[in-house]
């Protein structure tokens, strides 16, 4: 549509420590909760994907950085209000999340964007945790 397309990457904050804590059944409950969430506030014509581990992609077609950055709070904000909850567990897991675009940021390739969301996310990660980063 020869617009922009941005590229989200997250993270959930500290998850092995759920793993570690209530168990890998409990970490498998939060991990399908959190794509429940994520799914519901993105929109329909958006794309998400578990990426590996507590990581996940969402691309985010005809949206430049500054929507792409509205959506990402919308999802940090959200994720942070509501505790994950599963019989007797029940444990809040923030969000980190890392943002690029094709228009801002000019990737030569698909993995270039990859590496630059990601880049983004360590810099939320090592910024405090439960942030949304641009790449710089």
């Amino acid at each position: 549509y020869n617009s922009d397309l941005s590229c989200m990457m997250l993270d959930l904050d500290y998850f092995k420590e759920i793993n570690d804590t209530f168990g890998h059944g409990f970490g498998d409950v939060v991990l399908r909760a959190f794509a429940c969430r994520l799914t519901a506030i993105i929109r329909v014509t958006d794309f998400a994907f578990r990426f590996g581990g507590e990581e996940f992609i969402v691309l985010l077609p005809q949206t430049d950085i500054a929507g792409a950055k509205q959506i990402a709070d919308k999802i940090r904000n959200a994720n942070e209000a509501e505790a994950f909850i599963s019989g007797d567990h029940r444990a809040n897991v923030t969000v980190s999340i890392g943002l690029v675009s094709f228009q801002k940021h000019l990737p030569a390739t698909s993995d270039d964007l990859i590496v630059m969301a990601d880049k983004a996310l360590y810099a939320a990660k090592e910024g405090g945790r439960n942030l949304v980063e641009i790449y710089q």
